[in-house]
């Protein structure tokens, strides 16, 4: 039974989810691009088509009155401002460690995703940048010292972290692998030298102001041999600085891997913002 008349709900999630999510703005924006509705050159029978196919019924004229005012308003209004790309705050990178200075020399993000893993190119090694790779839950060193495997974590606010995670290197062949801690702030936090061996990592009470930075590094010992690993550190927030409460989660390298971020949606045009209004209506929304 459709309830239409419903005016008090303790359940706002329902009308949140109709007005921002993916799936129901993609909704919309199919309704009005059916062939039905879009070759009706009157905007009149147009929008009596839209109505007709979400609830089913006979079109009020007053309604047409109300959905032209609607859409008409919508075309006088400027653009809105460009929708902000999501920024992830995890970056999938290459370069150099400099042990002596205990900074990294040199960063650059690896070009190529294949769905599973950052490395250089779609062959793997690649021609140019070799074996430098990292994946959800670890990688592999480069060639050579300057292309040591670099997932870097950005702040993305003033906040105090913990570190923790396993380094994994699983062969006795080689020389085994060296790992770092770098804060782009404090600089090393943490190094070891593995071969075929664990090594759980803790590191705790770190302060980070926005934008700086946090290195997991892993580069070969001497010789490029099995030099594979596996390390998906997690970020924990003990406490922002100001001791507040506004950022309190946990940052999983292994959670949030992932590929380039897609662009922004275009904005809805007045078409499928009523088309969307349409979904959002009591007579859609509330079925008991």
């Amino acid at each position: 039974m459709h309830s239409p008349q419903r005016s008090d709900t303790t359940v706002p999630q329902q009308a949140l989810f109709f007005m921002n999510s993916p799936f129901v703005v993609d909704q919309a924006r199919s309704l009005a691009a059916l062939p039905s509705v879009i070759q009706n050159k009157d905007p009149r029978e147009r929008i009596r088509r839209l109505i007709e196919i979400v609830y089913q019924r006979r079109v009020a004229p007053w309604e047409i009155d109300v959905a032209l005012g609607f859409i008409r308003g919508w075309e006088r209004e400027p653009p809105p401002p460009p929708a902000k790309p999501f920024v992830s705050v995890w970056r999938y990178g290459y370069g150099e460690y400099d042990s002596v200075t205990k900074r990294v020399k040199s960063f650059e993000n690896l070009p190529h995703f294949n769905e599973v893993a950052w490395q250089g190119g779609d062959q793997w090694p690649d021609a140019k940048l070799g074996w430098v790779q990292l994946t959800a839950d670890g990688g592999h060193a480069g060639n050579d010292l300057q292309h040591a495997a670099i997932r870097r974590w950005v702040a993305p606010a003033d906040v105090k972290v913990n570190i923790s995670g396993t380094i994994h290197h699983k062969h006795s062949a080689g020389d085994g692998i060296r790992a770092f801690v770098v804060s782009s702030q404090s600089g090393e936090l943490g190094r070891w030298t593995l071969l075929n061996r664990n090594q759980e990592m803790k590191l705790e009470a770190i302060e980070m102001r926005q934008s700086e930075s946090i290195d997991f590094i892993v580069d070969l010992n001497a010789n490029l041999n099995s030099d594979d690993f596996s390390w998906a550190p997690i970020i924990s927030v003990m406490a922002t600085p100001s001791g507040g409460n506004d950022l309190t989660k946990d940052w999983n390298a292994k959670r949030e891997f992932g590929g380039p971020s897609p662009p922004p949606p275009p904005p809805l045009n007045a078409w499928e913002r009523y088309a969307q209004v349409l979904l959002l209506g009591n007579e859609f929304v509330f079925v008991d």
